[in-house]
């Protein structure tokens, strides 16, 4: 009994079932599926076509998100939305519509003020809990090890240090 072959098309369904996934995404795993590059166009048209693949409402629901979820900076969001393949035009254009329109719905928003209130927030954790008993520089270099893996900005890390000393 020969092994039932799938579609491009219900592969490709199938992988969205799990989660969204940008263009890139879809692409790549059609091409490590064997498919032609033919059919992979294809299918990705008639996805696109019938909106399940739409990597600027994909970027922008990841925004939002890594925003009321995540305890991140601005880097490591599109650091991130770059690794699930979305270009960097549109990610662009989706910080710029949630710093503008967007801001009232996002717990933060991606502003300087946004970014050290996260930044407050997750210091304040980290301090209750595992650093509470070493001495101040080494609790420092930590929170700056801390934030700077987070993805946030040099500025923001200085600021939010200033008030710990």
């Amino acid at each position: 009994m020969t092994p039932k072959i799938q579609s491009p098309k219900a592969y490709a369904l199938r992988l969205l079932n799990f989660r969204d996934r940008s263009e890139k995404e879809i692409r790549e795993k059609l091409l490590q599926k064997g498919y032609a590059e033919a059919e992979t166009e294809e299918t990705l048209e008639y996805l696109k076509g019938a909106g399940f693949v739409d990597d600027s409402k994909l970027a922008r629901n990841l925004l939002i998100y890594l925003d009321s979820s995540k305890k991140m900076g601005l880097r490591r969001v599109t650091d991130t939305l770059k690794r699930r393949g979305i270009p960097e035009s549109i990610i662009e254009e989706t910080l710029r519509e949630v710093m503008g329109d967007l801001q009232d719905e996002l717990s933060y928003g991606y502003s300087i003020e946004g970014e050290i209130k996260k930044a407050k927030i997750l210091i304040q954790k980290k301090e209750e809990s595992s650093l509470k008993n070493y001495p101040l520089r080494v609790k420092l270099n930590r929170l700056y090890g801390i934030l700077n893996r987070r993805g946030f900005g040099a500025e923001t890390i200085k600021h939010v240090l200033k008030e710990v000393t």
